[in-house]
C-alpha cells in the first residue's frame, strides 16, 4: 500500500549520481511543508555543489505520476498537507481506499 504521508525520495545530484557516487540521503516530504523548503534543505545538503542539479532516483511510497528522476509533482505536497489535517487513522484509511481503488486524479499535472 502506498501512504504518502510516509512518501521520501533519495536525493542525489546529477553531477554525483554517474559516478556512482551513493552521496546522498533520503529525505521524508511530510517534514517539509512545501515544495520550496524541501528543495533548499535537499541543496543545504549538497553544499559540496556550487549549483547542485538535484537527482532523485529512488523514491518510497510515492505515486508513480507524481515523480520522475528530475522533479516532484507540487501536487505531493497539496495532499501531504491535505491528509496531514486528519487523525492518522482516518489519513491511512484514505491511502487504503486510493490503493484498493487504483485511484488518481482525473487530472494530472505535468511533471
Amino acid at each position: 500500500m502506498i501512504n504518502i504521508l510516509e512518501a521520501a525520495v533519495f536525493v542525489s545530484t546529477c553531477a554525483k549520481f554517474p559516478e556512482n557516487s551513493l552521496a546522498g540521503k533520503w529525505f521524508k516530504l511530510a517534514d517539509y511543508p512545501s515544495k520550496r523548503k524541501f528543495i533548499v534543505a535537499a541543496k543545504e545538503f549538497h553544499n559540496d555543489e556550487k549549483e547542485p542539479e538535484l537527482f532523485y532516483p529512488d523514491c518510497e511510497n510515492l505515486p508513480e505520476y507524481m515523480y520522475s528522476e528530475y522533479v516532484i509533482n507540487d501536487e505531493a505536497w497539496h495532499v501531504i498537507n491535505s491528509l496531514k489535517k486528519y487523525a492518522p487513522e482516518r489519513a491511512e484509511e484514505f491511502c487504503v481506499w486510493c490503493d484498493d481503488n487504483s485511484f488518481e486524479p482525473k487530472y494530472k499535472s505535468s511533471i
